[in-house]
């Protein structure tokens, strides 16, 4: 049986479903089916035959076998997983009791920090890179131990509360839909999720931004496959983007692109370093024009 056919059968049943959920469910079932279903292996009827595969889920851990159960409720009907939602149900009462006991497992427990060491860390961090923020030139591993304090300022904990991998994989710099993007809101100095886990049922979360982050932030030009498309760097203290950063936020419609003299006088100041690749000069001429 094939990803696709599994996948369309998935969908028939729950309509709503996320893709993210889809594929997942779908990399499940091929697992069992390769694992279990033998001579079964292109029938979608075989994962109707709930008893037999609650036997073969037996030595599952809980917090493994109620995704597979989740996975094998998506592609039955209600006639053929009623036990798989009983079994499910009890699978998750017993991993939320385990949680309650904040007992670690051998794994968490040869590989936990705690939130001090994390906090530490990240200090140590941003206080090696301090030099580096206003460093005409950066070397590729430079530049890179700038992208890891950003990461670690946004995902540790330490500014806002950790929040899924993904939510910042999705978060919008430029072209912003603000309906349905992650982005930074600098007027309320806010992240605002449109997407995350269980945002259908749940809405759009509103972060606050502390001051310090913020700090960070204002630093930091983006460029994405080596393109520029927008600089934290361009924001005045008040808040508001410098004039010549207007367009390129897309915050503000005024910003004259064919101001010549203001270019002119530009490219006069900086003619001695904005063509060499990642100086100053070469970073503001890309940005400001």
């Amino acid at each position: 049986m094939d990803s696709l056919e599994l996948k369309e059968a998935i969908k028939k049943n729950r309509p709503k479903i996320s893709d993210k959920s889809v594929a997942t469910y779908t990399s499940i079932l091929k697992s069992l089916i390769k694992k279990y279903a033998g001579d079964d292996e292109t029938n979608l009827k075989w994962f109707e035959n709930q008893e037999k595969i609650l036997k073969h889920l037996e030595d599952v851990p809980a917090s493994v076998r109620k995704t597979v159960l989740s996975a094998l409720i998506s592609i039955t009907d209600e006639k053929h997983n009623d036990k798989y939602k009983k079994k499910m149900m009890a699978d998750a009462e017993e991993y939320k009791a385990d949680k309650l006991k904040q007992e670690k497992t051998p794994t968490e427990k040869a590989n936990w920090i705690t939130q001090e060491e994390i906090s530490n860390k990240f200090l140590s961090m941003l206080k090696d890179t301090k030099s580096l923020w206003n460093k005409a030139d950066l070397s590729k591993q430079e530049y890179q131990k700038l992208q890891n304090v950003m990461l670690v300022a946004l995902t540790s904990g330490y500014y806002v509360p950790p929040r899924r991998a993904v939510d910042w994989v999705n978060f919008a710099i430029k072209d912003i839909d603000e309906k349905n993007d992650n982005y930074l809101d600098m007027k309320k100095k806010e992240f605002v999720f449109n997407k995350f886990k269980g945002s259908t049922e749940k809405g759009a979360q509103r972060v606050s931004v502390p001051k310090e982050l913020l700090v960070l932030l204002k630093k930091y030009d983006v460029f994405r496959n080596g393109e520029f498309v927008v600089s934290f760097g361009g924001i005045h203290p008040n808040g508001k983007p410098y004039s010549q950063f207007f367009d390129k936020l897309g915050v503000y419609s005024d910003y004259n692109n064919n101001d010549e003299k203001k270019r002119a006088n530009y490219k006069k100041r900086h003619e001695a370093d904005r063509h060499k690749k990642y100086s100053a000069g070469w970073f503001a001429d890309k940005i400001l024009w």
